[in-house]
Parts: structure tokens; C-alpha cells; sequence
């Protein structure tokens, strides 16, 4: 029986990809023709077309060949078995410890070797690799890969693996978003008939909802300040900014909201179903002013960076009654290292991940002060009057 490769999950020409070597991550277009920049090599990136998502490849004579991950190089120069028979006590770090030169190693590239047999030559000249313990001898042998092995795992260029880039990165074009956090976006956001984006992360928001929804759904984007949408057309190729024609499975309408000292004009916006709210405007303002565009019965989403900001919204929607099954919440997310004998959370990491808040309409946001509330400002007028007798 002939089993075949299923076309989405292999790369084909237009489609966007990421290269990830250990920390390096690299969104690529795949073009026919175009050269980029790896392992201080120009390669042609159409090699890429046919190769599945996943899979780990290598640079060699400028083009991607099939290659393989670092864990099946290490485990071809080092056994393992689990037992500890030797120590590093004896052993000292200095360069006079390898037999080879640099010169000597660039020549060896320049003659063609690949970066295995170079490995394999650096281990029989070395004087203290052998008596290295077996953890000793594998971190090592993955230093020489990283060095002389240029491979490369290709991924998806999905909503995850977008956020999983830029937090490497360290780059804030995704707003501070991470992929737990636009896990927790997407669930609560109730995704049907239509949907209304206010966000500010390149479109990483856009993107992954259109990824989402389906053909019948209408997708609303809000500008305030001129946003780009680049990521969008990476995790959804057939979005295009400047149309608002229908791209066979989406519908792309884009509104201007005209945002300046937190007053806006929003006569543009449709009414909704989802509203998802992802920018660092003030949260509170701008809730006020869309919440009149989500229908009832509709999901509220939105993310900011500062628990206080959210707070207070969510203490005005909940007193004012208009919204149910409201909370807001803080992912916490941890990155663990998972190794034999060495299972540890990672040291150094970014703990904060932004807040959520999320609920469904219920009713409009009224004028009038609800009971509860104009209460509690007399309770306070009348605490503070009489601290001001004590005093007297």
C-alpha cells in the first residue's frame, strides 16, 4: 500500500516558513530565485520547496539538502548509557588541548570536508576529550555542531511559532505577546459571524484570526495610529492589506479610528460578535467607546500589560452590569530544560506576560451611576468628612 505526503504539511512556492537553530529563528518567504543569508552563506531559498515542516536541513554547496537535528549527530560521536565512571578533576582548559589549528580547519572546509568529518578530526586530535565525562563529551560535541554543522529545523509558520520568534528575539513588534497569552486571546474571543480587532502587534492578532475563522466570518480591523499589518499576510497569505475584496476564505473590511487624547470617532465600526482589544492605549477609554459595537451576548477580550488599567475597567463594566462571566487572569508559563539527569526550569526567563480580560455583554454601559456605586462615593465623602473632624 502507497501512502503519499500530504500537501500541507510540505512547503510549496509563496509559502512562509521559520528556520530555527538553536536560539536563531528566521521567518522566510519562499521565492523562486532569491538568495539569504545562512551560516555566512548565500542560499538559494527555493530549495526549501518539498521539504516537509519539521524537518531538519543542512547548507551545502549553497542549497538546503536533508540533514540531521543535533541530538542524532551527538548520539553518532557519543554514547550515553547513563553511568557515571569518570570526572573532570584532572583535566585542565587551555587551547594547547587541541592538536589542530584554525588554519588547519579552514583549510579542511576549503578542501570540501563537511562539517561532520571536521567534528570527527577535532575529536581525534583532542587530548582531553576522552577523558571527559559522557555529559562533558556531549556538550562539547553540540558547541563543534553549532560551529561547523549548519542545520536547521524548518517550522510552521504558525501564530505560536511567530510569537515563539519574537520573545527570542527579544523584539516588542508583537506587542509583548506571548504564546500563552494568545492561546488564552483566541479561546475567549468566541470567534463567529463577525469580528472587530483594535491591536497594535503587527498584525500577529489579524493574522491568527484569520487563520481561525472560517469563510462566512467577517473581520473588522480598527486603526488609531496607523498600523502596519506585516504578520498577517505571514500567517494568512491570501490577506491583503490594501483590498477589501473577499480572498477566498476571508473578508477583510479595514475601518479608521481616529484616536488623540483619548477621544475617538467610531461611527465606522459595524456591530460585532467578538471584540478583541490588544494595544497599549488606555484600556478604559477605548472599552467606552467600542463597547457600543459588540452586540449583546458578544465576547469582550482585552490584553494589556498593566493589572491596574484592567482593574479599574473591569470594576466600571462589572458595577455598571453589562458584562457576565468576567475575570481577569495571568497566564504563567514556565520553560523547563528536560535532559538526563539535568531536569530544570531555565534561570533566566521573562515572567511577565501581560493580563486578560475577558467576558460577554449583557447590556449597554448606561449614563447613570448604578445604586451600588453612588452609594459607595457617599460612603467615602462621608469617611473622609469625618477624618477632617478628628483633625479639627
Amino acid at each position: 500500500m502507497s501512502t503519499t505526503t500530504s500537501l500541507r504539511c510540505t512547503i510549496q512556492l509563496g509559502d512562509y516558513c521559520i528556520l530555527k537553530r538553536d536560539e536563531i529563528m528566521t521567518i522566510v518567504e519562499v521565492k523562486e530565485g532569491v538568495k539569504k543569508r545562512f551560516a555566512k552563506k548565500e542560499v538559494q531559498v527555493d530549495s526549501l520547496i518539498g521539504k516537509s515542516f519539521g524537518q531538519w536541513v543542512e547548507v551545502k554547496d549553497n542549497i538546503f539538502v536533508d540533514g540531521k537535528s543535533p541530538d542524532e549527530l551527538v548520539a553518532e560521536f557519543c554514547i550515553n548509557d547513563g553511568t557515571i565512571t569518570k570526572d573532570n578533576r584532572n583535566l585542565q582548559d587551555s587551547n594547547s588541548n587541541q592538536q589542530l589549528t584554525d588554519q588547519q580547519i579552514v583549510e579542511m572546509k576549503q578542501n570540501g570536508l563537511s562539517g561532520e568529518e571536521i567534528i570527527k578530526e577535532l575529536l581525534s586530535h583532542s587530548d582531553t576529550y576522552e577523558g571527559k565525562t559522557a555529559f562533558s563529551q556531549e556538550k562539547y560535541i553540540k558547541k563543534k555542531i553549532g560551529k561547523h554543522v549548519a542545520t536547521f529545523q524548518i517550522l510552521e509558520a504558525s501564530p505560536i511559532n511567530v510569537c515563539d520568534y519574537y520573545n527570542l528575539k527579544g523584539n516588542f513588534k508583537a506587542g509583548r505577546v506571548r504564546e500563552d497569552m494568545l492561546s488564552y486571546i483566541m479561546f475567549h474571543s468566541d470567534l463567529r459571524e463577525s469580528v472587530g480587532i483594535m491591536e497594535n502587534c503587527n498584525g500577529l492578532i489579524l493574522g491568527s484570526v484569520l487563520r481561525a475563522v472560517t469563510p462566512n466570518v467577517k473581520v473588522y480591523t480598527v486603526k488609531y495610529s496607523g498600523e502596519q499589518y506585516s504578520l498577517a499576510t505571514v500567517l494568512a497569505p491570501h490577506f491583503s492589506e490594501n483590498s477589501t475584496d473577499d480572498y477566498q476564505k476571508y473578508s477583510v473590511q479595514e475601518k479608521l479610528l481616529h484616536y488623540t487624547s483619548f477621544k475617538y470617532n467610531v461611527d465606522v465600526l459595524p456591530q460585532v460578535n467578538s471584540l478583541i482589544i490588544v494595544t497599549d492605549v488606555e484600556p478604559f477609554e477605548t472599552v467606552k467607546t467600542l463597547f457600543p459595537s459588540l452586540k449583546k451576548s458578544g465576547s469582550l477580550v482585552v490584553y494589556c500589560q498593566y493589572l491596574d488599567k484592567l482593574a479599574r475597567l473591569f470594576d466600571y463594566l462589572w458595577k455598571k452590569k453589562c458584562i457576565v462571566y468576567a475575570d481577569v487572569i495571568e497566564p504563567f508559563t514556565r520553560t523547563i530544560q528536560v535532559l538526563p539527569n539535568r531536569t530544570h526550569p531555565n534561570v533566566l526567563m521573562d515572567s511577565n506576560g501581560g493580563y486578560l480580560l475577558y467576558g460577554i455583554k449583557v447590556g449597554e454601559i448606561s449614563n447613570s451611576e448604578p445604586q451600588g456605586l453612588q452609594e459607595e462615593k457617599e460612603m467615602k465623602e462621608e469617611i473622609k468628612e469625618n477624618k477632617v473632624m478628628q483633625e479639627d
